[in-house]
């Protein structure tokens, strides 16, 4: 009976550890839609944010989740760390992704294996 008891009550607790929906790596959906090409979501709390050649470097990021949906980016340029910009990716239900910057739009995103 003890064990039970023990079992019903942990069992919350495990549940809560998967990770959120968005962290993966992600790719555009259409190549070329924005200067951002991919980006890669750690489960504990980094992201890159990966530009084009041409765009300059890429964006270091810590993210914390705001919804079961959404992450919240606070993200540095890799050599320029005066400018912190804030981002956010939504997972939407097919499974993409969707970044905006200050509530625009910047691209759409899959994930990638």
């Amino acid at each position: 009976m003890k064990l039970k008891l023990i079992a019903v009550l942990t069992l919350p607790f495990l549940a809560a550890c998967s990770g959120h929906p968005a962290a993966s790596k992600w790719s555009l959906v259409n190549a070329g839609d924005a200067s951002i090409e991919s980006i890669n979501v750690e489960f504990e709390g980094r992201a890159t944010l990966t530009q084009s050649e041409s765009n300059g470097g890429n964006y270091h990021c810590f993210w914390n989740a705001r919804t079961p949906e959404m992450i919240a980016l606070k993200c540095r340029l890799a050599d320029d760390d005066a400018q912190e910009r804030h981002f956010e990716l939504s997972v939407d239900n097919e499974g993409r992704g969707v970044l905006s910057l200050d509530g625009k739009l910047i691209a759409r995103y899959k994930k990638t294996p």
